[in-house]
């Protein structure tokens, strides 16, 4: 990530020095093949003396074999193998004209002409809309089918209304607007949570409420891959995740070889992932990014590695089968990188799409290179304009020569047409809203603190975007980063539906009105994920239904909360979150600004039929409360958003049509407020289930 002057970075890891080694195991069979042929290719080709002596080379693959005519032999086995396989696989696209024609496999692969709609009936129709498919033989479209997890149908309305059957749910988009899941190939979502205040299952809901179905988290130590396998393991993971082993800390302090245990995995719609290994380059949260250009108080930055410790770290990469991720952002880096990546692929194709992260400090010389080299590269999206408008901030830091360089995306784009550039969020460091960084690649303007917009200085405003190219470095180039491409990022017939409704098109749209576009919902393998408050209408059933319900005989309800167990975000010594169970006035103060959250255990399921809150504010004005439950061992699940006009002593009451069964435990998290988060009394009214 870019060093922003309002970000900053404490990773707590354990740091040994170690050279890199090839694992050695693979995943699959598949995988074996792919690493046999790149292995293969590097052995052929004729790269300079300088990389090594054809001994050298054989000894950095996998395989171990020591003669031209062996791996020849094996070329032609791999070769029969993957035609013998091939029936059925979907070719990618290629990234470049160098880059070679991968095979992924798809679950239940559409058959007959894409075009026809599928004579069987859909469970989902959505019609009377806007359909941005990402697609780019048919970009638009009326309307959309799901049957199960996946897209059966994109056309018109009449073609897909043909395919409603006595069951299907039938939604009018009324004009609005269907496009595929954001993917951010590039984030901290999970693993840096607790910096914001958030937990896993908070900043997962947060994700979804702004619309990102698919994401890869950039810095994961043994530590944090297991915390995510048992969140995965019981049921958690509602978002398609790519975890990237950390080779290095942000320091450069090399972690070791401990990512050879873990393999990448590359099983079609798997919500956890083994997606590669990062590495740092050069500084940003730590030291200075590596710049040729020098800084005004002196230096160069920091590059953590030499050029020939970088070359052998990602040419064991290569050689053990794992997409690199490369966090460079002064150009020295980057060209860096650039020089590693080339090496470890020896003239071959990059076939595992390694990547370089960032990118910020691009020389125009070193544009055209990523094509040339085939290098996949992740672009800061939301560009912090008011810090330099107000400040001067970058160009006081890093000098003005540099300036004109700065994430200049379209020339970047412009070097490189036919490159699937990829956006990045890099949460927390920047927005988690996608709709804040696509306004910003179109218009590198930024909404400041007091809601007044700030206008780019020239030469940023040269780098602006038009949203038909920024769309897709958002959806389907940033699936392609994660080896995702043919499952997610475009609504396509056979992939799945992972896709989100949203309140207008920003296709359409003034630019300008960008920022304040709505998801409105949000589905993830045909499962609706996310429904906004107030736009029900466009979910297949309203949230509480996702529970069932039950009966209470009249007058047999209590208060299920009155001195139960609590957790919370955080507290105030003068205000203890038991004061919100206690029946009286007392009351739980975290002591901060929103987000911040209170959570009830029931002690067991329970049949729930009201919950009530009464606030603790000042001053009043505007507030959000969401209200989550969830049954014992279960993650929990959006009951609904309480917004408006709020004051000190007012009740907010949730009533459900029904009482809800099986409920164990209530979250209540403020997401926005006025006043420091707090509450007199949380009452939860119902019964114990036997």
């Amino acid at each position: 990530m870019i060093f922003r002057p309002f970000a900053t970075l404490s990773i707590n890891a354990r740091c040994r020095s170690t050279k890199p080694r090839a694992p050695a195991r693979h995943d699959s069979f598949e995988g074996w093949i792919d690493n046999t042929l790149s292995g293969i290719l590097t052995l052929l080709s004729e790269p300079p003396p300088s990389r090594g002596s054809f001994h050298e080379r054989v000894c950095r693959t996998r395989s171990g074999m020591k003669s031209q005519s062996k791996h020849l032999i094996l070329l032609l086995f791999a070769l029969l193998m993957l035609a013998a396989c091939g029936s059925g696989k979907t070719a990618l696209p290629s990234a470049t004209p160098r880059q070679a024609v991968i095979d992924q496999p798809t679950e239940n692969p559409p058959t007959g002409n894409p075009g026809d709609p599928p004579s069987e009936q859909a469970d989902v129709i959505f019609h009377n809309g806007v359909v941005l498919t990402m697609e780019q033989d048919s970009p638009r479209a009326q309307a959309l089918a799901v049957r199960g997890e996946q897209i059966v149908a994109v056309g018109s309305d009449e073609q897909l209304l043909a395919l409603q059957g006595p069951d299907t749910h039938v939604v009018d988009l009324e004009g609005r607007t269907i496009m595929p899941g954001f993917v951010d190939p590039h984030s901290h979502l999970f693993n840096d949570a607790g910096s914001v205040g958030m937990d896993i299952d908070q900043a997962q809901q947060k994700a979804l409420e702004y619309g990102i179905t698919t994401f890869a988290d950039m810095f994961v130590t043994p530590e944090f891959l297991q915390e995510m396998q048992d969140y995965q393991q019981a049921g958690k993971l509602r978002m398609r995740t790519s975890l990237y082993l950390a080779y290095s800390t942000n320091c450069g302090d090399v972690l070791g070889d401990w990512y050879q245990e873990f393999p990448p995995t590359r099983n079609p719609g798997e919500f956890l992932r083994i997606g590669g290994v990062k590495i740092t380059a050069d500084g940003g949260t730590c030291g200075r990014a590596a710049l040729s250009t020098g800084y005004p108080d002196g230096g160069y930055g920091d590059l953590w590695f030499t050029q020939d410790e970088l070359n052998q770290a990602v040419a064991s990469f290569q050689a053990a089968g794992y997409q690199v991720a490369i966090h460079a952002q002064g150009d020295l880096a980057i060209e860096q990188a650039q020089n590693a990546i080339e090496f470890s692929l020896g003239g071959s194709p990059n076939l595992l799409r390694h990547r370089i992260e960032h990118n910020p400090f691009a020389r125009p010389d070193l544009l055209g290179r990523y094509s040339e080299i085939g290098i996949i590269p992740i672009a800061w999206g939301e560009y912090p304009t008011c810090a330099e408008v107000n400040d001067s901030y970058y160009s006081s830091y890093f000098g003005q020569e540099p300036m004109p360089w700065l994430e200049d995306w379209r020339a970047f784009l412009d070097a490189n047409p036919d490159l699937p550039v990829a956006w990045h969020g890099d949460f927390p460091y920047a927005s988690l809203d996608p709709f804040h960084h696509l306004f910003s690649y179109v218009t590198r303007q930024e909404m400041d603190e007091d809601g007044s917009i700030c206008q780019p200085p020239e030469w940023l405003a040269l780098h602006r975007i038009t949203v038909d190219e920024a769309l897709p470095l958002m959806t389907i180039n940033a699936a392609y980063a994660l080896f995702r491409e043919t499952e997610v990022g475009s609504l396509k017939a056979g992939k799945f539906a992972d896709l989100i409704v949203v309140s207008d098109d920003p296709t359409s749209i003034d630019p300008l009105e960008i920022k304040d576009l709505q998801v409105w919902m949000t589905m993830v393998g045909g499962t609706v994920e996310y429904c906004r408050p107030g736009h029900e209408t466009f979910c297949l059933e309203s949230p509480e239904e996702s529970f069932a319900t039950g009966s209470i005989e009249e007058g047999t309800s209590v208060n299920l909360a009155l001195g139960q167990p609590v957790q919370v975000s955080q507290s105030q010594p003068d205000g203890p979150p038991e004061n919100a169970v206690d029946g009286t006035e007392a009351l739980w103060s975290a002591g901060a600004d929103s987000p911040q959250w209170i959570e009830i255990d029931l002690g067991g399921p329970s049949l729930v039929e009201a919950i009530r809150l009464t606030v603790a504010q000042y001053p009043e004005g505007e507030t959000i409360h969401r209200i989550e439950a969830a049954g014992p061992g279960e993650s929990l699940r959006l009951l609904t958003s309480l917004e408006g006009f709020t004051k000190e002593n007012q009740v907010l009451e949730f009533r459900p049509e029904a009482p809800l069964t099986g409920i164990a435990r209530i979250r209540i998290t403020t997401t926005a407020s006025p006043s420091w988060v707090a509450w007199h009394e949380i009452e939860i009214l119902g019964v114990p289930q036997e």
